[in-house]
């Protein structure tokens, strides 16, 4: 990290933090003060996240986990190309059944996305932990494999008829058909999945709509894209459906 970002970067931490601190003493009169003891201040953490060693987009949420429990997340901001993170964790509230926080020496867990963190940390009450970077490795997501037989106007298809998938709009996909033992036409398709980690749309996202075109025709048949699936679904499509009406409609 430069000294400059640095030097920008630690001024804003510490006007969040005194903005914190500001809330929490005016929670209190001077009576307060003499009769309770101060109320116990988050956790505070901040650094930079990679994933596979790369700067995630910005809008990536970082989470924090107690127990298993997700305590509290935000989402990660670009700072000259580097992506930060900034975390206040709070403590966890005795008086309610239910977890809302971590208690002294618990141990936090992070996770990039879905993805875990390498890093742990303890949580210690009016701690500040300052460039704790987050890193993780995150293999590209397995596509989901479809196959099946191809019909147009209840006829197989000639060998070499494109075939493609398309989710949100936008091919991603095409393969020629071929013709099996028996005669009929056949695709198979390794429908790619979107990497949150990776700039712009590589593929779909989890359960989103898959559509299939044979040629230029739209298929009667869609599936939601599941990561590592594998599919038999055969596809059918009839030529007197004007595409041009219904595709945009469908591919939405």
């Amino acid at each position: 990290m430069s000294i400059k970002a640095k030097n920008l970067f630690i001024p804003l931490i510490m006007m969040m933090l005194a903005s914190l601190l500001g809330g929490f003493s005016a929670l209190a009169s001077p009576s307060d003060d003499l009769q309770a003891d101060p109320p116990i201040m988050p956790h505070q953490v901040f650094g930079l996240v990679r994933v596979n060693g790369v700067f995630v987009p910005e809008g990536i949420l970082v989470s924090a986990w107690c127990g298993g429990v997700k305590i509290v997340e935000r989402a990660t901001e670009d700072y000259e190309g580097q992506s930060w993170y900034l975390l206040d964790i709070p403590p966890d509230d005795l008086a309610t059944p239910q977890k809302d926080g971590c208690i002294s020496g618990e141990l936090i867990s992070f996770k990039i996305a879905e993805r875990d963190a390498d890093q742990t940390l303890a949580w210690s009450a009016n701690g500040i932990t300052e460039f704790f970077d987050l890193t993780a490795m995150s293999p590209p997501p397995e596509p989901h494999r479809v196959s099946g037989l191809v019909r147009l106007d209840d006829a197989f298809v000639d060998v070499g008829t494109p075939v493609s998938a398309w989710c949100g709009g936008v091919m991603f996909i095409e393969v020629d058909t071929v013709i099996d033992q028996a005669g009929q036409s056949t695709f198979s398709l390794a429908v790619p999945g979107n990497d949150p980690f990776s700039a712009g749309v590589q593929g779909c996202a989890s359960g989103e709509l898959i559509s299939f075109k044979i040629s230029n025709w739209l298929a009667d048949q869609t599936l939601p894209w599941a990561e590592g699936n594998e599919s038999v679904l055969d596809l059918s499509a009839s030529t007197l459906v004007n595409n041009d009406i219904f595709l945009p409609l469908i591919m939405k």
